[in-house]
């Protein structure tokens, strides 16, 4: 092997080990911020799974409001987000019923 052929190949050594090494802390820096973005919707969702439902003086909420709340809890699941989420507000539960909406 001649002695550019060496330096070809240690040449090409050395470049596959930088691209492996930028490679790996820019997956790093990408797992790092949707980790940061997931917590972030953890956040979100238990704030918003244990409030309860508004009704208005006509006696019945409105279906989008329950969603909502309905959403932010099974998303808190699926997620798998850290501790405990609070307890669904009573309120929440019979208009879930009503809605026939996961009340979870």
């Amino acid at each position: 092997m001649s002695d550019a052929s060496r330096r070809a190949v240690v040449a090409l050594f050395i470049l596959s080990l930088l691209i492996g090494g930028l490679n790996f802390f820019w997956t790093s820096r990408q797992v790092n911020e949707a980790t940061v973005r997931a917590q972030a919707q953890c956040a979100f969702n238990a704030d918003i799974g244990p409030v309860p439902v508004t009704v208005p003086a006509s006696g019945k909420p409105a279906i989008l409001g329950v969603k909502i709340i309905s959403d932010a809890r099974i998303a808190w699941r699926r997620a798998g987000c850290p501790g405990r989420l609070a307890p669904p507000a009573p309120s929440f539960v019979k208009w879930a019923a009503y809605y026939h909406l996961p009340a979870g």
